[in-house]
């Protein structure tokens, strides 16, 4: 079976909190070319280094505000085609 690639463009980055090799990161992202979305993601490093994006996560009241003080960033991010 092959292997089916996934693309990512991280369009902006809001937030990022955690410590070591465990992150949690508020962005707008595309996946696979299309529509971008605002997600709330934790990641990790790998073995080999590299960061690899973990499960999507909810927002809480801080999110919220961030997102709030931040919206036509996002509005902008969200329409964007990429």
């Amino acid at each position: 079976m092959a292997k089916r690639e996934i693309t990512e463009n991280v369009i902006l980055k809001l937030d990022e909190s955690g410590n070591g090799s465990n992150k949690t990161i508020i962005r707008v992202v595309q996946w696979n070319g299309y529509a971008p979305v605002l997600e709330k993601r934790s990641v990790f490093e790998g073995e080999d280094g590299e960061w690899r994006n973990g499960k999507a996560k909810g927002f809480n009241a801080d999110d919220f505000k961030l997102i709030l003080k931040n919206k036509v960033k996002i509005e902008k991010a969200l329409i964007k085609k990429g």
